[in-house]
């Protein structure tokens, strides 16, 4: 089976042009969200946490130098 292609942002992303924050509704299941995150420029990510993996999410946004701000609140219902 053949994986559809990955849309990445690449060095003539927006995110590149100034230190920008990603907002999110959910929260980040895994760490590789975050690397990608800071490939491409972002510094600072806003989230309600809440994984199974928020100690990985934490580390990884500590080791790319990334602020985190956990709001405890989710935005939307199932």
């Amino acid at each position: 089976m053949v994986s559809p292609p990955r849309q990445t942002a690449d060095r003539t992303s927006p995110a590149r042009a100034l230190p920008v924050p990603f907002c999110l509704q959910g929260f980040f299941p895994f760490p590789d969200g975050i690397q990608e995150l800071a490939r491409v420029g972002v510094k600072a990510i806003i989230q309600p946490g809440g994984s199974i993996n928020d100690k990985k999410i934490i580390k990884s946004a500590n080791k790319a130098g990334m602020v985190m701000v956990f709001t405890g609140t989710r935005h939307f219902k199932h």
